[in-house]
């Protein structure tokens, strides 16, 4: 049996920011694509998004809400991989195959650990104009 990729341990995501990044050729695409100032803008509409995202996964799983888990997850998955944010992808990955398992307790431990690669990798503010 191919053994699951997983998630990269909270600690290791927390102690070096290698985890935590987006794929530069998927970027340089989108700056290719649209644009270098709309590419800016769609990370930033990324990371609301999915900052939004991860609030509804914490109370879904407060909730015990496997609909809204695996919906909220299954759609981080694919939104992580669109922008190339690897290893916040891999992370939705193990929530689905978590929850498919029953293992409530290792999504909300997955959960922690995809709001501290969003807090590496993403900005939380516009920059201001200069």
């Amino acid at each position: 049996m191919p053994s699951t990729p997983q998630c990269a341990p909270l600690s290791l995501v927390a102690n070096t920011g290698e985890h935590a990044s987006f794929d530069e050729g998927v970027l340089r695409r989108l700056r290719a694509e649209i644009g270098s100032e709309a590419t800016g803008e769609l990370i930033l509409f990324f990371a609301d998004e999915t900052r939004s995202r991860l609030a509804r996964l914490t109370t879904a799983v407060a909730d015990a809400d496997r609909s809204t888990i695996l919906c909220e997850a299954d759609a981080l998955e694919t939104s992580s991989a669109t922008f190339g944010l690897i290893a916040l992808q891999d992370c939705a990955r193990q929530m689905v195959l978590a929850l498919d398992g029953d293992r409530l307790p290792r999504v909300a431990e997955l959960l922690k650990t995809a709001n501290a690669i969003v807090d590496q990798a993403m900005p939380r503010e516009r920059p201001k104009p200069s």
